[in-house]
């Protein structure tokens, strides 16, 4: 009789084992090796965004480089280098008037601009570049100069470098930074004149000139005091000349009045015989010059001082921390035409006896003590001002008169430059008072 168990309908054997039902096993090495790869693909790419957001070579490289073009990017380090060692020119400036056109400082360099890499097809090649712009700066005490620059690298692709092209330079604009030499407009004042007045300037030919100049960087106005001594007589006039700023020429000056030359007899004309170092006092009207001031005569004056002279019609004017300064208008009376034209004629009349010597050694004189003394009292009973309210007065100056500039009555300033003028004779002030 047969034992065996039947088999079950509807089921299939299935292979056993003496420890029962064993699935079939999976390799631990396959799942190591799936995560390994994941890991891997994830560092990759954080390292790739990383690498974007720091660098911005990469993204350049990522952005312009075309597919097949340069294998190297143009970083900025070696753009910096170019303008590193770029040499450009001093600019041209000859063509411009009464303009300093030494000692630049520059170029500098602004706006640098890297354009996106260009493709061109000449014969049977490609090429590829990047055009390069930026604005050079140059300097110095009369103007500033900004000239347009560009040029290209091209990619040599045998190298696999960036080679630089020649720098072009895009015209220049030229703008002032300082006033213009008022002294070089005046020593050409013989061809303004000319342009203004051909008589005149034939009348003043080789005049002497003194500047009063109210120029800056924008230009302005300025006056130049011509005196010329004849046999017998000095004639002075005051010339007015507008100064205008041109992009193409520089300072362009232009003669715009003259005042009515006036003729002083030398016999009649205000003297001064004095040594250096003398205290003097003369009259004039006050003026501002820089950071100057200058005292225009009313009249001609001759000089005499330490065995030379000179026909001077200006003088500057230095103040000191002492100087005291009134402001005492004239009290007028005079209710009738008639009269007030007396004063004015008196007042002409006086004009040749505005300058005199107060005290020849420059100390004060012992007759003279008591004098001071009542004078002493009477200023501290008077309102002092500033100086610079008296500019455009008629005034009277004290002060201690000394020497300077050459024989020529006028010589450049110490630094050797043109840009100023020293006049021939000055006073330290000790009072200035309005006539």
């Amino acid at each position: 009789m047969d034992r065996r168990p039947s088999k079950r309908k509807g089921r299939q054997a299935s292979q056993r084992s003496p420890y029962g039902r064993v699935s079939q096993a999976k390799s631990f090495k396959v799942k190591r090796k799936r995560k390994g790869i994941l890991g891997a693909l994830v560092v990759v790419a954080l390292f790739a965004v990383v690498a974007v957001l720091a660098f911005p070579q990469v993204r350049a490289f990522i952005t312009q480089t075309p597919v097949g073009g340069p294998r190297t990017v143009l970083t900025q380090q070696r753009v910096d280098v170019a303008f590193d060692r770029m040499e450009l020119p001093a600019p041209d400036l000859s063509s411009f008037a009464y303009v300093d056109t030494a000692s630049f400082i520059g170029p500098r360099f602004e706006g640098i601009e890297v354009g996106d890499v260009q493709k061109h097809i000449s014969g049977s090649r490609e090429i590829y570049s990047q055009k390069v712009t930026a604005t050079a700066l140059y300097t110095n005490k009369s103007v500033k100069v900004t000239v347009p620059i560009s040029f290209e690298f091209t990619y040599d692709d045998a190298n696999d470098t960036w080679e630089q092209g020649a720098v072009t330079e895009e015209g220049c604009t030229v703008e002032p930074v300082a006033p213009p030499s008022a002294t070089a407009i005046a020593d050409n004042i013989d061809t303004l004149l000319g342009a203004y007045d051909s008589q005149l300037a034939s009348d003043f030919e080789g005049a002497s000139s003194t500047v009063v100049s109210q120029l800056t960087a924008e230009g302005g106005t300025m006056e130049v005091n011509l005196l010329k001594s004849r046999q017998e007589e000095t004639a002075t006039m005051t010339v007015t000349c507008k100064v205008e700023w041109s992009d193409e020429a520089g300072w362009v000056p232009v003669v715009v009045a003259t005042s009515t030359p006036k003729i002083t007899d030398k016999s009649v004309m205000s003297k001064l015989t004095c040594d250096e170092g003398a205290l003097v006092r003369l009259q004039g009207t006050l003026a501002k010059e820089g950071d100057g001031y200058l005292l225009r005569l009313d009249g001609p004056m001759r000089l005499t001082m330490d065995g030379r002279s000179w026909d001077l019609d200006v003088v500057s004017l230095v103040p000191a921390s002492g100087t005291l300064c009134y402001f005492d208008p004239p009290i007028v009376e005079a209710d009738e035409p008639e009269e007030a034209a007396k004063e004015a004629e008196e007042a002409e009349e006086e004009a040749s006896e505005d300058a005199e010597v107060i005290d020849a050694e420059g100390e004060p004189a012992e007759e003279a003590e008591g004098e001071e003394e009542a004078e002493k009292e009477e200023e501290s009973k008077r309102e002092t001002v500033e100086i610079s309210s008296l500019v455009g007065y008629r005034v009277s100056v004290t002060g201690t008169i000394s020497l300077t500039g050459n024989e020529s009555g006028v010589t450049s300033s110490p630094s050797g430059d043109s840009w100023g003028k020293i006049y021939p004779v000055q006073v330290t002030l000790t009072e200035v008072q309005k006539l």
